[in-house]
């Protein structure tokens, strides 16, 4: 997966994170907005606040993914990450084991919305955050167990997204590729031709299209057989 600040789409969208990112974005939309009304009810403001400054920026994120085509990796890591730690650094200190159970989904959340190694800085900030203030408002033998529940988490999701991303790319690889040759096919000619003409404009160097035309594999397959004919194509 590319690792840019901006992801640019070509629909149909088929990029793991943007599409992880709207599930996430449905479910934090749906189920985010009471908890900051309550919060706002019984006086926790700043809890209310960062709580809607989280759906903010999932809302601002998904509109632009299904509007322009475009997710802001950048906004994700700088904005969403920060929300969130602070987020669960206020629940922790006021709530104590009430903020414990926000950890878990945002665990996950850095992994589905972020690439792989992005991610892994966020959980690492989190779990350096998130870590000492357990062992404080807990006690020790909850605070072990919600410590390693929370590693546990943290790395069957890394699990999880590396299987999905190298399965992804073994399924691009499969439809980009000739079987027998291992050539690119012709999904990608049209798409090649257009990138390298725009080069060739904004560059003004000269473009050069070179065709192989192979003849008489008719007559190597009919004379020798089709493995044959098979390799001289190899």
């Amino acid at each position: 997966m590319s690792d840019k600040t901006t992801h640019r789409l070509n629909p149909p969208q088929s990029d793991f994170i943007t599409q992880s990112f709207l599930g996430v974005a449905c479910v934090c939309l749906a189920m985010m907005p009471p908890f900051g009304i309550n919060n706002f009810l019984h006086g926790r403001y700043w809890l209310g606040i960062g709580a809607f400054i989280i759906v903010g920026i999932f809302a601002f994120n998904a509109w632009s993914i299904l509007r322009h085509n475009r997710y802001y990796t950048s906004l994700t890591l700088f904005g969403l990450v920060p929300a969130v730690i602070l987020f669960l650094t206020l629940s922790l200190l006021t709530q104590g084991l009430v903020g414990i159970f926000w950890c878990y989904p945002a665990a996950i959340t850095f992994y589905f919305t972020l690439p792989e190694r992005k991610a892994w800085f966020a959980n690492a900030i989190l779990l350096s955050v998130v870590l000492p203030l357990a062992s404080h408002v807990l006690t020790p033998p909850l605070a072990m167990r919600m410590i390693v529940t929370l590693l546990m988490i943290s790395i069957f999701s890394i699990i999880f997204v590396r299987v999905i991303n190298e399965q992804q790319q073994r399924l691009k690889l499969q439809a980009m590729t000739d079987p027998l040759t291992k050539l690119l096919n012709r999904t990608l000619l049209n798409d090649t031709l257009k990138e390298a003409y725009a080069q060739s404009k904004r560059s003004a160097l000269t473009m050069t299209l070179i065709a192989l035309d192979i003849d008489h594999i008719k007559n190597i397959n009919d004379t020798y057989g089709h493995e044959q004919g098979d390799s001289v194509l190899r």
